[in-house]
This record gives structure tokens, sequence and C-alpha cells, in this order.
């Protein structure tokens, strides 16, 4: 169950409590069901938090909370990234474009972490 924590005007962002940080366990994805949408949810070394939509953006399977997890150099940058189970199409898990085909994204949501409970920030 989400629970509502803050609404900031400023940025018309409300962040919704989703689950405790131990629920999460480190390199595995877990979905979540967030204002009826399905959000998968993943926890990287070093505690780095990441949000996306749960659907497939190819064949619209929620199944992005199993995609393998890695990285990528992007411009001398090191990226986290998300293979999609089904495809192997590979995203950027802070930004949701795609390095295999450039007309495909994964929607991404702002997420934190306060007092060891995980938030996502949703249009408020």
């Amino acid at each position: 169950m989400t629970e509502l924590i803050e609404r900031d005007t400023a940025t018309r962002t409300r962040w919704l409590r989703i689950c405790r940080l131990d629920d999460l366990e480190t390199g595995w994805g877990e979905a979540a069901l967030v204002d009826g949408d399905q959000i998968a949810l993943f926890r990287l070394a070093g505690d780095e938090l990441y949000a996306v939509q749960h659907s497939d953006p190819v064949s619209g399977a929620c199944v992005m909370a199993r995609g393998i997890t890695g990285s990528r150099t992007v411009e001398g940058q090191q990226r986290r990234t998300l293979a999609s189970p089904l495809h192997k199409e590979i995203y950027d898990l802070a930004d949701g474009r795609c390095y295999s085909d450039e007309s495909l994204r994964l929607r991404t949501y702002p997420v934190r972490c306060i007092d060891d409970w995980l938030e996502i920030g949703a249009a408020a």
C-alpha cells in the first residue's frame, strides 16, 4: 500500500512511500502498484535506487522488474542499465533512453530514500 508523504507544490510532485529499503534485495528488481501504474524498483550496489515502468516498451508485458541490471560507459560516464528480459533491449535506468533502439523509451520516476523508506515521486 502506498502512502502520500509530501506534496511539493513548487515541482508539482507528490512523494509516495512505497516500501522499506530493506524490502529490496540489492541487484534484483521488484514490482509495485503505484497510483494504478505498475513500477519496477531497483536497488543496486551502494544503495542506488531507480524506478521505471514495469511494462516492456516493445511487448507491453509487465516484466521489466525481471530485467538484467548492468552498466555501460556513455560519453565517458558510467550509466546504470536495464536489459529487457524479453527482447534484450538496453535501457538507461536514470533517463529511460534505449541504447538499442532510439525509438523506444522507459518511463522513469524520481525516487528517494527517507528514514529507510523508499519513496517515489508522482505527478501532483
